[in-house]
């Protein structure tokens, strides 16, 4: 079943500085608490090509925080940024409940997977074109939602995604976008990622389409 996009809420944008690092921040205009989406984006892709994302899920009651990961060639530390987000929710937003699902494209969804585990708070993971890099499929416990693009000519399916999701021993579920391609999920791309890619077989705009409204049903159903 795909969802409606029916948006609930008006949404309050700030950037704050957070260790070193930018964080936008989607906050739904609303009493209580909500639940968090912290997302992480792929490699050099600056928190903003991901807003209308972003303004997305918190229309519909989440509050979602995006990093500009400050020093991509730091790689190593990216995980340790997350956690120590995820430790300080309450400084970023009193409005923010502890409980919630990490998000992350490419590279950052790589790194969203591989702490799903280390903080109770973490319900679920989704995922846009993970590498299948090193992990300990074991550990992994929460569910996870997987978006592959079969125009991906940077993380390919058969050697990424496929092997991710049969590797996985917890709930899970794979949506593959026919045509959609490693950039689709992003408002906006370079001249270098574009020409790394595969063309995007798919308008640009339904690649989106799928993306929010899979991972919207995926919230609500784990959160």
């Amino acid at each position: 079943m795909i969802l409606s996009l029916i948006l609930n809420f008006d949404v309050e944008i700030k950037r704050i500085k957070f260790g070193g690092d930018y964080i936008d921040v989607y906050k739904p205009k609303g009493e209580g608490k909500f639940p968090f989406v912290l997302f992480s984006g792929g490699m050099n892709s600056p928190s903003k090509r991901y807003e209308s994302f972003g303004k997305f899920l918190a229309s519909n009651g989440y509050i979602v925080i995006i990093p500009d990961y400050k020093g991509w060639l730091f790689l190593l530390l990216i995980p340790f940024k997350i956690l120590k987000i995820l430790d300080n929710l309450e400084k970023i937003d009193s409005s923010i409940e502890n409980k919630g699902c990490l998000g992350g494209h490419s590279l950052g969804a790589y790194y969203s997977l591989l702490v799903s585990y280390r903080r109770n708070s973490i319900k679920c993971v989704f995922l846009f074109s993970p590498p299948a890099l090193f992990l300990n499929y074991n550990k992994i416990k929460v569910p996870v939602l997987i978006f592959a693009g079969t125009n991906d000519e940077i993380t390919k399916f058969e050697y990424n995604q496929k092997i991710i999701y049969e590797n996985l021993k917890t709930k899970k579920k794979l949506v593959i976008i026919n045509g959609g391609n490693h950039n689709g999920y992003m408002d906006r791309w370079d001249f270098v990622e574009k020409i790394t890619d595969g063309y995007l077989g798919i308008e640009h705009k339904e690649q989106l389409k799928i993306v929010r409204d899979s991972v919207l049903l995926f919230l609500k159903e784990n959160l």
